[in-house]
Order: structure tokens, then C-alpha cells, then sequence
């Protein structure tokens, strides 16, 4: 099996699906590439992959050559010691006066300035550090 995915999976979903793989089918190897979205994209449309994790979203139909098998949602979650839990809705207002963290795109498999999904085109934000290791996330 081959797998394309972007740095941010390396270390946490590459493994589980390894060892979960690996122990339904002994004869199994494996080949685990890193690669934006954009190139884990042209690996499956060459057939130079077989799966790929894509973080942004494409607009990719199904064709002949590839077929999107899941799409997942992300939840997100605040500790009971923030500001903000309990609320239901946040302005956006109130979010911009904060800092931001984003990792470097790469890792993300992006290859925009930042690919944390925030709309900097629409809600700007003044103060986002970059961080380009996994460990700080």
C-alpha cells in the first residue's frame, strides 16, 4: 500500500493505520510518503499512490482514477479555563485581538503562506507565529 500524507500525519495517523493494517494483513508492505495536497494529488492521479490524506478541500470529482472514500470533520475544543467557554458564539472581533499559532504549511501539506484555515483575505490577523515543528502543536 501507498500512502501519501502531509508531515502533520506522519507521526500520529501513519502509525495507527500501519499497526492496524500490518495486524489484519501479515504480507503487507508499506510505502509512506510526505507530499503537499497539490503533489499527493498528482500521485494518485499517475497511480504513484494508492491513498492519500488531503487536509484542504479540492475540487476533485469522482472519476475512473480515483474516488473520495471520507471526508471528516474536525471538532474543536476549549478548556473550562478559557475566556471563552461556555459561549456559544465568538466574534470574530473579539478572536483577532488574540494570537495566533499556525504550523508551517508544509507540515500541514500546504504550500500557501498559512494553512490553518483561517480567511486572513477576510479577517486579517496581526499576530501569527509560524511554528515548523510538530512538537509545538
Amino acid at each position: 500500500m501507498r500512502f501519501v500524507v502531509p508531515e502533520l500525519l506522519l507521526s500520529s495517523l501513519a502509525p495507527l493505520v500501519y499497526e492496524k493494517v500490518k495486524s489484519d494483513i501479515k504480507e503487507l508492505s508499506f510505502d509512506i510518503r510526505v507530499a503537499s495536497n497539490e503533489r499527493s494529488i498528482e500521485l494518485i492521479k499517475k497511480f504513484e499512490a494508492d491513498f492519500a490524506f488531503i487536509f484542504s478541500p479540492t475540487k476533485l470529482k469522482n472519476s475512473d482514477f480515483y474516488k473520495l472514500i471520507e471526508e471528516v470533520e474536525f471538532q474543536n475544543f476549549v478548556s473550562s479555563n478559557h475566556p471563552s467557554h461556555g459561549r456559544r458564539k465568538i466574534e470574530i472581533k473579539e478572536l483577532l485581538s488574540h494570537h495566533f499559532i499556525s504550523a508551517e504549511p508544509s507540515i500541514l501539506g500546504l504550500t500557501k503562506e498559512v494553512g490553518d484555515g483561517w480567511r486572513d483575505d477576510k479577517f486579517p490577523r496581526e499576530n501569527v507565529q509560524i511554528i515548523n515543528s510538530l512538537a509545538c502543536l
